[in-house]
């Protein structure tokens, strides 16, 4: 079973261009590894230029993605084989606000979404199934780190 996640941009006109992570959505999965590799805009956007990905890992250029070039010369990442896809299948959604997006998950089956605010500079995400509400990415590591000190106390 695996936990889909949508990456994306929020960008400051409330638009959001994102991509599909298919494995380890969850927070302690995708979630860490962005805040540990991709915690400035410039990553994100690298990240988000590479498409859809199975899996998220430390580097958006790695071998790990199966990256293919194909006849009109644009990347894409094999998804769920090894074979060079159409890249329409997998280049990076762009929804007008956070509501258009969040049909578009529904559709996926998507459980987590992670959004690079490029207004604030800064990572928040949402558990879809919970209660939809974005709270900041590293506000809860931080509040998650605090428990676990209190618990070994």
């Amino acid at each position: 079973m695996s936990t889909r996640s949508r990456i994306g941009i929020l960008r400051k006109n409330g638009s959001i261009d994102s991509i599909f992570c298919h494995f380890d959505g969850y927070l302690d999965g995708v979630g860490e590894k962005l805040i540990s590799y991709y915690n400035d805009l410039s990553s994100a956007n690298k990240l988000i230029n590479r498409g859809d990905i199975e899996t998220l890992h430390e580097y958006a250029d790695s071998d790990s993605f199966k990256i293919k070039k194909y006849g009109d010369g644009k990347i894409t990442h094999s998804f769920f084989d090894d074979d060079a896809t159409n890249w329409d299948n997998y280049k990076p959604i762009h929804s007008k606000n956070i509501d258009e997006l969040l049909k578009k998950d529904i559709e996926n089956f998507v459980q987590y979404i992670y959004l690079f605010n490029e207004q604030k500079d800064k990572w928040i995400w949402s558990n879809v199934n919970f209660d939809g509400e974005f709270r900041d990415l590293e506000k809860t590591f931080e509040i998650t780190e605090k428990l676990e000190v209190k618990k070994d106390v």
